[in-house]
């Protein structure tokens, strides 16, 4: 037995670079990680579906209710997938794109998005970019968006506005409502544009319409050309309407009742202005009759209290008290022919004496009723030439009487039919000049007057103007579209609010916040900040600069930070250049871990932090870089596993077209390692996990249509279903379906069984209603969903034809139906008396009848779509392979210190183990190979496997070389390990090498 006992020491990662005696680390290994610095076997893969569309260019996962929508782009298209949290989902949806372009050089992007303020929506956000085959390639393609938990994508920055009115031979495009998603660059199409026609420019306006004229009696009107004329459009009407005066206006009665020149526009409520100084009258024979101002005249209508009384001339009569060029005022009369004067209003009499007035002129101002400058209100009218006024709307008549209005004017507005202050809406147009008014939108014709419309202002409702590069080619409302053209080469991100799209020449461009469609407000901006296309974008924190992203160009890495609008002109967004001497890979090498941005450069690995830096690599950077199928590059690949702390760049290796091989960080204990070509590694696209536990991924093996097996099958035609008396054992969803009378492209979307294929005798029961009942609902039985077409004659079930065979039915099950299908009764039962051992669903019906040769194959161009980081073996359905994982440890020899240290100065002497005691978390058995050679450049002689189980506390041998490793597997299914503190048995072996 060995004297010593060594612990292996072997530190973390597996180093490739170098030679096979220089390392202190792990010399080799597959499908092996590193925790705690010790080896253990990385996790499983089982099949989520067989049935994706393939290879997958790109893969992203949203979680919603405890459902995970895993969507694949390929090159042909995208499909969806639904898995609960346990990866059990049902078969993948196609989406339906347009604005997509097929190719083999397709390559996605994904991001959601939450467009709050256009579709109100969380959508997918998507970019088929055709870089594929080079990083660097130019050509621009649309960037998709669709709702979340939809099947249709379609471009952003497309949107619709119906109410579009053209002119014929105008360039000029009136919409009925101001539309801020409009901008200049956009392009038009729609009835009556011109290919290739863009917008110009665009205001939103409200426009004051000129040389407006009343043309008809039913609210036509005209005005000077304009635009913004279109059904729905508001009119409002202010200003003051202009007056005309009445002619040959006079009193007709005592109760407000006028005449005038006979006149149109007189209307109820019309407001009738009195202006200027009625005339004077002189009163006739004027005597004084008594000593206190009494007076006498001859009799005239008119007189009242208060009117005043203009004395005027040089008296030679016989009366006093009464002077010339005085104005006294009545304060008692008979209203015809006596009075007494005050020299005030409502004063006391004069003083006078009887006598006469000769020499004197007594004038007046007879009543009327009316007073110069106020205003009246029509109450009643015919219409042109009669009228009674009030002193207010709809008020009492005026009291009045028949004297002369001479020196009083009579002005009335000219009558429209309009009222200042009120809103219209247009009902008819020809867009330019005519319009039609109601007094609700999509009302009647208001009743107008032809008249002029002097003093009033007709102003339409706010409306968005476009000027289009082409003139219209008709006349009329249209729907038009309108295009941002968001079209790139790069990619997309989302920096919530706010969608980013990227490209060549280093542009980065944004929309506004929460609107895909909307690329023209002012937060909205693109600018080109590098020479290089810009290939990927992340969001990044940003704490008060929030949103923030970081940018690789070819060339350079850029962050973009939110400045909030800030300037003249408000700006929106800084650009700053962190490194302008960068490089990356593959657009899809870039990764966000735990704030800190991981990638591969095309000759070394880099993160940021804050600055850029290079992440040291000394044990496998050569081995990736000289080995990586640089023609290939686009399909390197990153993804992150934060359960173990690792960062996986797939790649293809050596002369492979598609990912063969991963090169793994682990951030968490700052060493490299890599999956040693392990089928695991054989993946095209893969999204990391979130809250669906476990990684996503795809291979890249595309299924080959193969026949699994050929039979003679029953069609009818107009029938999905294939009824069998003999199952056919291979059958199985998914599979394609020919023959004769088969469309093209049918497969298996369900398979059944005991469906039922004929009914025997018939219970009839009774109290049934009399009637032919269809598509009613079987009961009882084993079976469920069969439906049967049921006759009710005389109150009992005379036959039953059935509709849907339904599945898991029996012979002699007693079937039955609710008595509420059939109008009430009971009693009613029918017998199975045969049933068909399957059927086969079709996702077409067959167009022809009769027996016939079907082919049932796997369906070509499938890929598998693996849950990861679950179990420890490869499981496909009810197939479960092991998985095969190995390390191997440095050189353990004396000549390099011995197993559990490296020293400078060694023995040459070779090392004899005689035991190993294994110390592993084990699950299934595992071996170990003794391996080593006799110098550095030797060949390598490796020992039979040593076999050992779970728990077993030693392994006897006696092997020796001069420079030895051990190489542990696990190769078994179910079988798992974790490597814990390993001892050897070992002591001073022979001098002499073996071989040269």
């Amino acid at each position: 037995m060995a004297q010593k006992v060594f612990s292996v020491d072997t530190l973390p990662g597996i180093q490739r670079d170098g030679t096979v005696y220089d390392k202190a680390v792990y010399n080799d290994g597959q499908w092996v990680r590193f925790q705690r610095g010790r080896p253990r076997k990385m996790g499983g893969y089982r099949v989520i579906s067989s049935n994706l569309n393939g290879p997958s260019r790109g893969i992203w996962v949203n979680p919603q209710n405890s459902l995970n929508t895993i969507f694949s782009g390929y090159n042909n298209g995208l499909q969806s997938l639904v898995i609960d949290d346990n990866g059990i989902g049902v078969s993948a949806n196609d989406f339906v794109l347009t604005n997509f372009t097929q190719s083999n050089l397709n390559l996605w992007q994904f991001d959601g998005f939450y467009d709050v303020s256009g579709a109100g929506v969380q959508a997918i956000v998507a970019h088929p970019g055709q870089n594929l085959a080079a990083i660097d390639s130019t050509v621009n393609t649309p960037v998709l968006s669709g709702d979340i938990n939809g099947l249709t994508m379609s471009q952003i920055g497309v949107f619709q506005e119906a109410n579009a009115f053209l002119v014929n031979s105008s360039t000029s495009v009136t919409l009925k409502q101001a539309n801020s998603l409009i901008g200049a660059g956009q392009t038009v199409t729609g009835t009556n544009i011109p290919a290739s026609t863009t917008v110009v420019s665009k205001v939103d306006a409200s426009d004051i319409l000129a040389g407006v004229s009343i043309t008809g009696v039913a609210g036509t009107l005209s005005c000077t050309a304009t635009s913004g004329l279109f059904v729905g459009q508001s009119v409002t009407v202010s200003g003051v309407q202009g007056s005309q005066a009445l002619a040959s206006v006079a009193i007709t009665g005592t109760g407000g009742t006028f005449s005038c020149t006979a006149t149109t526009g007189l209307y109820v409520d019309q407001p009738v202005y009195v202006t200027g100084t009625q005339a004077g009258t002189a009163l006739a024979a004027v005597a004084v009759t008594g000593t206190a101002g009494q007076c006498s005249c001859t009799a005239i209508n008119g007189l009242f209290i208060g009117q005043a009384v203009v004395v005027s001339g040089t008296l030679s009569g016989t009366a006093t008290g009464i002077v010339s060029g005085f104005t006294y005022y009545i304060i008692a009369t008979d209203g015809t022919s006596t009075f007494t004067l005050s020299a005030t209003p409502g004063g006391t009499a004069l003083t006078t004496t009887a006598g006469t007035t000769t020499g004197l002129t007594f004038t007046v101002r007879l009543f009327t009723g009316v007073t110069s400058g106020v205003t009246y209100f029509i109450t009643a009218t015919n219409g042109t030439s009669t009228f009674t006024l009030s002193n207010e709307i709809g008020g009492a008549s005026i009291s009045t009487a028949a004297n002369s209005l001479s020196g009083l004017t009579f002005s009335v507005p000219k009558a429209t039919g309009l009222a200042s202050g009120t809103t219209y809406y247009i009902i008819a147009t020809n867009f330019t000049t005519t319009f039609t008014l109601s007094a609700t939108s999509g009302g009647g014709a208001i009743t107008t007057i032809v008249n002029a419309t002097t003093g009033l202002v007709f102003t339409l409702g706010l409306y968005t103007k476009v000027v289009i590069s082409n003139a219209a080619t008709g006349t009329g409302q249209s729907t038009l579209t309108f295009n941002n053209n968001i079209s790139v080469s790069g990619g997309l991100v989302s920096l919530h609010p706010y969608l980013f799209v990227y490209g060549n020449n280093g542009l980065i461009q944004n929309c506004s916040a929460g609107n895909t469609n909307d690329w023209v407000s002012t937060d909205a901006n693109a600018t080109n900040v590098a020479t290089g296309k810009v290939v990927q974008g992340l969001p990044v924190r940003g704490g008060s600069n929030a949103p923030s992203g970081l940018f690789w160009s070819l060339d350079s890495l850029i962050r973009v930070s939110f400045i909030g609008g800030t300037g003249t002109p408000p700006q929106f967004w800084r650009y700053d250049i962190i490194s302008s001497q960068s490089s990356i890979l593959s657009s899809q090498s870039a990764i966000e871990y735990d704030g800190i941005y991981y990638w591969c450069g095309v000759d070394r690995f880099l993160l940021y932090n804050g600055v850029v830096k290079e992440i040291p690599n000394t044990m496998n950077q050569n081995y990736f870089f000289d080995n990586l199928n640089y023609a290939q590059r686009q399909k390197v690949w990153v993804t992150k596993v934060p359960r173990f702390g690792e960062i996986w760049w797939f790649y293809p290796r050596g002369d492979a077209t598609e990912c063969t091989d991963a090169i793994i960080y682990n951030v968490r204990e700052n060493v490299w390692y890599d999956a040693g070509e392990a089928l695991g590694a054989r993946r095209s696209a893969g999204y990391f996990s979130q809250v669906f536990a476990f990684p996503v991924a795809a291979d890249w093996d595309v299924s080959e249509a193969e026949v699994v097996f050929t039979e003679t099958m029953p069609r009818v035609s107009g029938s999905s279903l294939l009824f069998l008396d003999t199952a056919s054992p291979l059958a199985e969803i998914g599979l394609v379906i020919t023959g004769t009378g088969i469309p093209a492209n049918t497969l298996i979307t369900a398979i059944t069984t005991s469906n039922i294929k004929t009914l025997g005798a018939i219970t009839a029961g009774s109290g049934y209603v009399d009637l032919t009942y269809t598509n009613v609902p079987l009961t009882l039985g084993a079976g469920e969903n069969a439906t049967a077409t049921i006759v009710v004659s005389g109150g009992a079930v005379t036959s039953v034809t059935i509709t849907n065979r339904g599945a898991g039915y029996q012979v002699g099950d007693s079937l039955s139906a609710s008595s509420a299908t059939l109008g009430g009764g009971s009693g009613f039962a029918v017998l199975v008396s045969a049933i068909y051992t399957q059927a086969i669903l079709m996702s077409n019906p067959a167009s022809a009848s009769g027996s016939t040769l079907l082919t049932f194959s796997t369906q070509a161009g499938l890929i598998r779509i693996f849950q990861n980081e679950i179990g420890t073996d490869a499981v496909d359905g009810q197939n479960v392979l092991a998985i095969r994982s190995y390390f191997e440890t440095s050189d353990l020899s004396l000549t390099a210190g011995g197993p559990s240290q490296t020293a400078v100065e060694g023995l040459n002497r070779w090392l004899r183990i005689e035991r190993i005691e294994p110390d592993f978390l084990q699950q299934g058995e595992m071996s170990v190979v003794v391996t080593g050679r006799p110098f550095a450049q030797g060949e390598d002689k490796e020992s039979d496997p040593y076999v050992f189980g779970p728990n077993i506390g030693k392994i006897d041998m006696r092997e020796q070389r001069r420079e030895l490793r051990l190489r542990f597997i696990s190769d078994v299914a179910g079988g798992d390990y974790q490597l814990g503190r390993l001892l050897l048995n070992a002591e001073i072996g022979d001098v002499r090498p073996y071989g040269p």
